[in-house]
């Protein structure tokens, strides 16, 4: 018979290069600085209990694929 132990295993230290934003960013600015810095594309907001937890922004480019242009 053998016998292991659990150990409890911690959270990971926020050190990660995608922290959230610390809160007193205003995020409706922020929306609003991803939103004129599109030509195309799109900007998706997250919520989360109420509260915007992320944001995300998908930038296209287009191209024009006729011949002689």
């Amino acid at each position: 018979m053998s016998t292991t132990s659990r150990k409890a295993i911690a959270p990971a230290p926020a050190t990660d290069a995608l922290a959230p934003i610390p809160p007193k960013v205003d995020w409706v600015e922020l929306v609003r600085q991803k939103v004129e810095a599109l030509e195309f594309g799109s900007v998706q907001i997250v919520v989360h209990d109420s509260k915007v937890v992320q944001i995300e922004s998908t930038e296209r480019h287009r191209f024009d694929l006729r011949k002689g242009t």
